[in-house]
């Protein structure tokens, strides 16, 4: 059973080509080495340049007792240097994922999967917008994403997307933080992810699963340019319903015998010393 769930973030370009080319010990195993090292619960990584389920990259970046879901980007030629994007999002084998696809997006690349087993139950969507696409489509991209997703109890989204998130006048900044107000999400993260000074990342949650702690490593390392991300979320403050439990008789087979003996021998007749019928069921009320 769990009570926290550690989600990480990273971004690790090039993993399909540094895999192939410099042998599995170099990012791929520091991808798997991150993943145990902070007991990951699910681990996303964008970037990774991937072509399918059975990329060796993806493969090698697995620990034992991981399983994953991936979203490659569809390869626009054989040069294997030119396959940018890629998401995949690892989780622990003693829980349960189901892909699930919300739709089509031109402005970002994202994995969306429902996590449950132990205790869990979250939709976790990863996410990666390119540079290249167009802040205003981005942006309606992801405020339908939220819309989708609303009759989800508890979501987590994780990603890269490419914003300036600390510039708060900027215009699409601004925009991205009504959207998150509107439905009600946190951005957990507040401090600088890439090289360049400015927080590009997000580990985004509804209001009502709060963040224990978040760690955020210096810019570089992995990665190279972003920073790795580590997110403790408080599962266990989400609300349960208490558990009633009823006795009832079973009327098909109706004794009223045994009723009428059951009610001679109950707290209500024995031990009451009132007389007066309508009392009783006055006392029986309180």
């Amino acid at each position: 059973m769990f009570d926290v769930l550690s989600v990480g973030l990273s971004d690790v370009r090039h993993l399909y080509r540094s895999t192939l080319v410099c042998s599995t010990h170099s990012r791929s195993a520091s991808v798997a080495s991150w993943i145990i090292d902070d007991r990951l619960s699910l681990a996303a990584v964008v970037e990774t340049w991937h072509d399918g389920h059975d990329s060796p990259g993806l493969i090698a970046c697995t620990p034992s007792g991981y399983s994953y879901i991936e979203k490659a980007r569809p390869r626009m030629s054989r040069d294997l240097t030119t396959n940018h994007g890629g998401v995949c999002l690892f989780y622990r084998s003693l829980l349960n994922a189901r892909n699930i696809h919300l739709s089509d997006y031109s402005s970002m690349e994202y994995v969306c999967a429902m996590i449950h087993g132990s205790g869990v139950k979250v939709l976790v969507i990863a996410v990666y917008r390119p540079p290249s696409s167009a802040i205003g489509k981005f942006l309606d991209d992801f405020s339908d994403v939220l819309e989708r997703t609303t009759h989800y109890s508890s979501v987590v989204i994780v990603g890269d997307l490419n914003l300036h998130l600390d510039v708060k006048d900027d215009l699409g900044v601004m925009k991205f933080e009504s959207l998150l107000v509107a439905n009600n999400y946190v951005q957990h993260v507040s401090v600088a992810t890439h090289v360049g000074g400015h927080l590009l990342d997000v580990v985004l949650t509804q209001g009502d699963l709060p963040a224990l702690s978040t760690n955020v490593s210096q810019p570089g390392g992995l990665s190279h340019h972003h920073s790795m991300i580590v997110c403790q979320l408080n599962i266990s403050a989400q609300d349960h319903h208490a558990t009633v439990v009823q006795y009832r008789r079973n009327w098909r087979s109706f004794d009223l015998d045994a009723f009428r003996a059951d009610i001679a021998s109950s707290q209500l007749v024995q031990s009451s010393t009132l007389d007066n019928v309508d009392e009783l069921f006055t006392v029986a009320a309180h």
